[in-house]
């Protein structure tokens, strides 16, 4: 077996997969290629229909045969811990689109519009000009995804993620709103570009109505039915490699950890107001907060910058 400093024969294929497995993903999820930094599918979002799903769950089984086939005593120690992340990662991934099938009961395509658009919107990557052609690109693209997204829930939904989707429907023409506020700027001049903008806005709008109408709809038909059951739940757990813990210890973890710190919140307000007791101590420290938005973001500004001094000055970063 190769030592832990010295190249293997298997090193260098096992780096092509890892590769080559990066840039498909990031090929067919092009708001994480944004978020990432790959720019090159800036104007357009993602495949939501289940035949994408179909396509995803093909290639990920392709990626586990390919990383089995790879002989671990052929790899150096670095490359044999990759392998083994990479396939434990992969494992998962295909138990949940394969076994759990969340996307077949869950509503995203809010989701997919709203990030993808946010992503353009917020960072300075470049120049505004150039990330609002890429973000009425996306907008354009937007009625698309909302139709596909329908054939995808093939199952009853799940009442409180619906539920989610419909609020967030409800709020996207806010932030389309504040886009096309920030466009007006941007191109004064160049009424061509802010037209096609307002339009690509228009069809979005309108296609979120009716998406909202479908949500509103599927409401009637869903349920609160989500609960993996134990079997699934422990096969989870193990292909999350907890160290070998199994769901009882998590649980018996987790009810501690809840004890721990409710003993921990009732002492921190005794030492506030020994007179008062924890929830209305709580109450006064949820309500010690600014009067305004303006005043609340300010406030923020001001963590992030002491925060960021703090690891410049200890050299963290």
């Amino acid at each position: 077996m190769p030592d832990e400093m010295t190249p293997a024969p298997l090193d260098a294929r096992l780096e092509t997969l890892a590769a080559a497995r990066f840039e498909s993903v990031l090929r067919r999820n092009p708001v994480l290629a944004t978020f990432m930094g790959r720019h090159a599918a800036d104007d357009r979002l993602g495949d939501l229909s289940p035949e994408g799903v179909e396509r995803d769950l093909a290639e990920v089984r392709s990626y586990i045969a390919d990383l089995e086939a790879l002989d671990p005593t052929d790899l150096s120690a670095g490359a044999r811990f990759e392998r083994e992340l990479a396939l434990w990662t992969a494992r998962k991934e295909r138990f949940t689109s394969e076994e759990i099938r969340h996307w077949e009961r869950r509503a995203t395509a809010v989701d997919e519009v709203g990030d993808g658009l946010f992503g353009l919107f917020a960072r300075d990557f470049a120049p505004l000009t150039a990330r609002l052609e890429s973000i009425s690109g996306r907008l354009e693209d937007a009625p698309r995804v909302m139709a596909v997204q329908r054939r995808r829930l093939t199952r009853r939904p799940v009442a409180l993620w619906h539920q989610v989707e419909l609020r967030q429907a409800e709020e996207l023409p806010t932030f389309f709103a504040e886009i096309e506020a920030s466009a007006r700027g941007a191109w004064a001049d160049d009424e061509p570009r802010l037209d096609r903008l307002r339009k690509a806005i228009g069809r979005a709008n309108a296609a979120l109505e009716d998406y909202r109408g479908w949500l509103r709809e599927g409401l009637g038909s869903a349920d609160d039915d989500f609960a993996l059951g134990r079997e699934r739940y422990d096969e989870l757990v193990a292909l999350r490699a907890f160290d070998g813990l199994t769901s009882d210890d998590i649980l018996e973890i987790g009810e501690q950890q809840l004890a721990d710190q409710k003993a921990a919140r009732v002492a921190v307000a005794r030492e506030i107001d020994p007179h008062a007791d924890e929830a209305e101590v709580l109450d006064r420290v949820k309500n010690d907060h600014p009067a305004t938005f303006e005043q609340a973001l300010d406030e923020y500004r001001t963590a992030m910058l002491r925060a960021r001094a703090h690891l410049i000055e200890r050299g963290l970063v």
